[in-house]
C-alpha cells in the first residue's frame, strides 16, 4: 500500500478564492480549492489514499463524490510534483 506525503519546500498561502501552493525551488505556483488543499494537507505519509478519501468525505459530507474526487486530486498533485508516495 502506498502512502502519499507532500513534498518539502512547498509553502501554503490563502488566496481570494482558495489557496496557493508555492514551490520556491522551481518558482511554480499552484492554485487549489479548499477540498484539494485538505487532501494535500492530509498527505503526511501515514495515511493511504483511501483513508484520505474517507476523511475528506466526512469533512464535506459529500458521500461518493469525495471518494471519486480524491483519487483524481491525488493524481493531479502527484503529476504536479506536490506529493510523493511512500511504501
Amino acid at each position: 500500500m502506498a502512502f502519499p506525503r507532500h513534498i518539502d519546500g512547498v509553502e501554503l498561502e490563502a488566496a481570494d478564492e482558495g489557496y496557493i501552493l508555492h514551490q520556491a525551488d522551481l518558482d511554480l505556483v499552484h492554485y487549489l480549492n479548499p477540498p484539494a488543499v485538505l487532501v494535500w494537507e492530509l498527505c503526511d505519509g501515514r495515511r493511504s489514499g483511501e483513508e484520505i478519501a474517507e476523511l475528506v468525505t466526512r469533512a464535506y459530507a459529500s458521500g461518493a463524490g469525495a471518494m471519486i474526487a480524491v483519487p483524481d486530486t491525488l493524481a493531479r498533485l502527484s503529476e504536479a510534483g506536490l506529493i510523493e508516495y511512500l511504501s
